[in-house]
């Protein structure tokens, strides 16, 4: 999925990617929620039960990528819902982020118990 700054409004993040799921599983994923108002107050537990569902959808071995993730705002919320996004994936269901800068703070857990790897520019350089 590419993101562009209007990923910066949740709502907009997961209606594109929904539609991505309904082009691959156009059954299974009518059943991916829209986040609507009733949602707001509890945008991570929004975001944790859309992840698990996307996940059970997905077929094993799945990755999916969010490319250009840099174009988001440093204190969009974005961020906080990838940490779920992350956290929830199933050992078979992967998440990729192109960023051009590093993961936030955020992600330090992540990052301590191994859910979370990082390619610099050098090892990607050293892998070419």
């Amino acid at each position: 999925m590419q993101i562009d700054p209007g990923d910066n409004d949740p709502a907009t993040f997961f209606y594109f990617l929904r539609l991505a799921a309904l082009k691959l599983r156009p059954k299974s994923a009518r059943h991916l929620p829209l986040l609507t108002p009733e949602y707001f107050a509890d945008m991570r537990g929004f975001a944790r039960s859309f992840f698990r569902k996307l996940a059970a959808i997905l077929p094993s071995r799945s990755l999916v990528i969010f490319d250009d993730w840099h174009k988001l705002a440093a204190d969009s919320i974005m961020h906080d819902l990838l940490e779920v996004a992350i956290a929830e994936a199933p050992l078979d269901v992967r998440f990729m982020v192109a960023s051009r800068i590093g993961p936030a703070e955020l992600f330090a857990r992540l990052l301590a118990n191994g859910q979370l790897l990082v390619l610099g520019w050098d090892a990607l350089r050293a892998r070419a």
